[in-house]
């Protein structure tokens, strides 16, 4: 059950929180409950966010059931809730790997680094957190870290390291 934990935690995390939920849960685990659906005007917690930012978060592990409005906040929250029900993918690939990334300074880079990736053998779905520190990958086949950091830079410029999930 979520309620409050995933708007309590930076956004910098969130990859990770996804990452972290896909490993804990068993084949067709689930979590349920309520995200925020408004960016906040002060920096939180709680941190608040929306759909479209949510939505590549959890899409490369889960399928969703349940991704909208909540029907029946309080009155103070209603239309600012999103209800979720979401459920670990039976087959997503063999590998799901998250690794700190540097090197990344803009949007710009980080929509490049994923397009390559994508285009990468056997590379299934890659998610940069808002931060641009961590890289989620899933993929058919163990990967190689000297690889990775090949393809998505000539000059050395981004360095890649696993991070135990």
């Amino acid at each position: 059950i979520e309620q409050t934990f995933f708007c309590a935690i930076n956004p910098s995390l969130r990859v990770r929180y996804a990452a972290k939920c896909f490993s804990l849960l068993n084949v067709n685990g689930r979590i349920a409950g309520l995200l925020f659906n408004i960016v906040f005007d002060k920096e939180g917690p709680p941190f608040g966010g929306n759909k479209e930012e949510y939505k590549p978060l959890f899409e490369p592990l889960f399928n969703f059931k349940h991704f909208e409005v909540c029907k029946n906040s309080i009155p103070p929250r209603s239309g600012n809730e999103l209800f979720i029900e979401i459920v670990k993918k039976n087959k997503i690939s063999d590998f799901v790997k998250l690794y700190s990334i540097s090197g990344i300074t803009c949007s710009g880079c980080k929509e490049t680094i994923i397009e390559v990736l994508n285009k990468s053998n056997n590379v299934k779905s890659v998610t940069i957190n808002n931060d641009f520190s961590e890289l989620l990958i899933t993929s058919d086949e163990k990967l190689n870290v000297s690889s990775l950091e090949n393809a998505i830079s000539n000059d050395k410029k981004y360095h890649l390291k696993e991070i135990k999930i």
